[in-house]
């Protein structure tokens, strides 16, 4: 089942090994009758792709090679013309008895006929690493596919950090199976389109949750965001509902894209301190100098943005502690961020008030220092260090941390965002959304989605100034 709309869980693989072993002990299922559920599944989308074409099933010795015998069966019973490739004899009890049900050939990677097959990776699953050497025959094997399906993690692909082995050629597509994992996220890319395969009824007795949780695994709360339509402003409301100050610095270009960012994600009042050239169709943004930003910091109403363009001279400075003393809702970007460095977590959970960062990989690392534990792990300790802040960690794969360690995540963006000034957008629509909401998990969550969408409205090769001219229209496209 692939499910559009919702959050869906994401667990390590340790996380998921547990949730079998609590429902195989709870006798919900066992571990062959979820082996066929997963080839089954596996099955389906291999012939789906395949139309008629050959269909090649690489096994390997575990649990993901007995998904792949099932999946193999499964084909040649609906009159596939599919064989299997067995990579080292099974090794658990089900693995074994799933290849002994396998009647079709089973054939060396060598005796493959070159040409238009489907290769179906179950080689090694949640249980590979990026250390793992790849077996022989495996590249020809895999380099000769036509189209590779993956059954639940590509090869040579660490489940928890994406991590890739030089000689993982990923997949055109990925069966993520009973659960997203984290480097269907951090790889994205690698693992081409994903599909989902929810086994929930095998875990749970009740449908309408996505596996049964134990107290630990409750704690990570890890999810990707939710869809649905963004919301209008309630007839009621005013301009005051969205109020969001920007703080310009030494680079004024990058607080106007902040400031169009915060208008085409529904702000309602937008200032701008200390710009003194506006440029661009900015007419709407109220202009303020640059020495009374008091006012802002002292309006109980709106929402602070500090960063965007700062500059790190000792007026940045100035500025910035001048923020984090007050009482304002602050969110943090760019040389904001820099500033703060690896004093980051003491400074920020002396704050008063709630705060919201976002950096990306670089800004993070000098923040919280540099580690090879995934992005998910990292995120949710740098929450955890902070206390009462919201991280929208930035990349490819979009990460917003609540205070707590619930962690939301989101690839819908276009690859081109990798260009000047679109944080400095997605700064500003994080501003709005939290001026609007008064939810800083809500407002991080709102802002990745329209900031995405538009990203992927605006076309190839878009400046950061067209990409705020997209979210309108993304808004509109997401309502």
């Amino acid at each position: 089942m692939i499910r559009p709309y919702g959050r869906l869980p994401i667990v390590t693989a340790a996380q998921m090994k547990a949730i079998e072993r609590r429902a195989f002990a709870s006798g919900s299922t066992t571990a062959a009758a979820l082996m066929e559920r997963a080839g089954l599944e596996v099955a389906r989308h291999a012939r789906r792709i395949a139309i008629g074409r050959r269909i090649v099933v690489a096994a390997g010795p575990g649990g993901n090679g007995g998904d792949g015998y099932v999946a193999a069966r499964h084909l040649r019973d609906w009159g596939e013309d599919a064989s299997v490739v067995a990579f080292g004899h099974s090794s658990s009890e089900p693995a074994s008895t799933m290849a002994s049900r396998w009647q079709g050939e089973t054939k060396t990677a060598e005796a493959i006929a070159e040409g238009d097959y489907v290769l179906v990776d179950a080689l090694f699953g949640i249980g590979g690493r990026a250390s793992d050497t790849a077996p022989e025959g495996w590249p020809k094997l895999c380099d000769s596919a036509a189209y590779r399906l993956a059954a639940d993690i590509p090869s040579g692909m660490d489940a928890d950090t994406g991590e890739l082995a030089a000689w993982c050629g990923g997949a055109d597509a990925t069966v993520a199976l009973g659960a997203l994992k984290p480097a269907h996220l951090l790889a994205a890319d690698a693992c081409g389109h994903l599909l989902v395969a929810d086994f929930a009824p095998a875990f749970d007795s009740q449908p309408d949750r996505p596996h049964a949780r134990s107290q630990d695994e409750s704690d990570h709360r890890w999810a990707t965001m939710a869809g649905g339509p963004m919301p209008a402003p309630l007839a009621s409301d005013h301009k005051y509902r969205g109020k969001v100050s920007i703080l310009s610095g030494a680079m004024p270009g990058a607080a106007r894209l902040a400031a169009r960012g915060a208008t085409g994600a529904g702000a309602g009042y937008v200032l701008l301190f200390g710009d003194p050239a506006p440029v661009g169709p900015l007419d709407a943004i109220v202009h303020r100098p640059r020495d009374v930003i008091a006012e802002a910091l002292a309006d109980p109403k709106g929402v602070v943005l500090i960063g965007p363009g700062l500059g790190r001279d000792p007026s940045a400075e100035v500025m910035l502690e001048a923020a984090l003393a007050s009482s304002a809702r602050l969110v943090l970007d760019g040389d904001a961020l820099t500033l703060l460095g690896l004093d980051a977590a003491r400074r920020l959970s002396a704050r008063c008030a709630e705060t919201i960062v976002t950096p990306h990989s670089g800004e993070f690392d000098r923040m919280f220092g540099s580690s090879k534990a995934s992005k998910f792990s990292r995120t949710q300790a740098a929450c955890a260090a902070t206390g009462h802040v919201t991280i929208v960690h930035k990349g490819r794969c979009t990460i917003v941390g609540k205070p707590g360690g619930q962690l939301t995540a989101s690839v819908a963006g276009s690859t081109w965002l990798a260009t000047a000034g679109t944080g400095d957008v997605l700064a500003g629509a994080v501003a709005a959304r939290w001026a609007c909401t008064g939810d800083a998990g809500l407002a991080g969550e709102q802002a990745v989605r329209l900031h995405g969408r538009a990203s992927l409205l605006a076309g190839p090769a878009f400046s950061a100034d067209t990409l705020a001219a997209w979210l309108p229209t993304a808004w509109k496209d997401l309502g």
